[in-house]
């Protein structure tokens, strides 16, 4: 299963905001309870936050942009989160779609 769990912005409408939909995303996951989960464009804490409401058997991994940078506005990411009860995890690497795929692009 996959989402675009959008930034964790102000929203023009205060009942969209992550805070609000965090909610909704979690009783999808409970009710289909996916083996794997791929999260689009969160951030560290909305993550963070989500998984909070997420049965403890899911794990998180995931490739952080920017660590060096000190604005949390440049710390989206790409996050998969597991079933640590069904599947078990070997190692993890990080590739580029691109010329040069182990070098940040």
């Amino acid at each position: 299963m996959t989402f675009n769990i959008r930034f964790d912005v102000q929203e023009h409408d205060p009942n969209n905001h992550f805070t609000k939909r965090v909610y909704r995303l979690t009783e999808t996951i409970e009710k289909w309870q996916p083996s794997i989960l791929r999260v689009q464009e969160p951030f560290t804490n909305s993550i963070q936050h989500w998984q909070s409401h997420l049965p403890k058997y899911y794990d998180c991994i995931g490739y952080q942009s920017d660590r060096e940078h000190q604005s949390s506005d440049r710390d989206y990411q790409v996050a998969i989160l597991y079933n640590n009860q069904l599947l078990k995890l070997l190692e993890q690497d990080y590739i580029w779609l691109s010329k040069t795929p182990r070098v940040v692009d």
